[in-house]
């Protein structure tokens, strides 16, 4: 919910969608 990483960044995008 608030962990950004900046190399997993399409699959948190994916992830946070999905949380969201």
């Amino acid at each position: 919910m608030g962990i950004i990483h900046p190399k997993p960044i399409r699959q948190s995008s994916s992830g946070l969608k999905a949380k969201l």
